[in-house]
Formats: structure tokens, sequence, C-alpha cells
């Protein structure tokens, strides 16, 4: 995780470290990113906590 909380985070969104764990992400150079998102993790215009993903870090999305 970034060292920094996220109003003092200079990168903001483009920060290659995750600020909590809602946008932490998996290693891009091992797994494949889509531009779809989950649908369990998103539904409607909704984003829910990515930890209700069945497949956990083997999502395809």
């Amino acid at each position: 995780p970034c060292k920094r909380p996220p109003r003092l985070c200079r990168q903001g969104y483009a920060c290659p470290q995750y600020h909590n764990p809602r946008d932490r992400r998996r290693n891009p150079s091992i797994f494949k990113y889509k531009s779809t998102p989950c649908p369990h993790v998103k539904q409607n215009d909704e984003w829910i906590d990515p930890t209700v993903c069945e497949s956990g870090d083997g999502c395809k999305y």
C-alpha cells in the first residue's frame, strides 16, 4: 500500500500503490486486465467492495 494518505498522495489515481482495500490492484505484468468491470463488483451504476468477487485474485476482469 501507499505510505501516504490519499489526500497527500501527489499521484492520485495514477499511484501504482493502493490507498485502501477498494483500490487494490493485481500486478498488471502477471494479470491481464479487461476494460469491462467484473459483474460481481459493479452492479448497474454502483461499485461494490471488490472482495465480494467469488473468483478473488483469479478474476478474469
